[in-house]
């Protein structure tokens, strides 16, 4: 169960930083 929660909470930050990186690719694109 522990295992399941650490994992739960890895998967939002990956998500939270691919969230981060795409935006960035996003107004670099706009800005361009």
């Amino acid at each position: 169960m522990m295992s399941h929660t650490h994992q739960s909470e890895r998967v939002a930050i990956v998500t939270g930083a691919a969230d981060g990186i795409g935006a960035g690719i996003v107004r670099r694109l706009v800005e361009d």
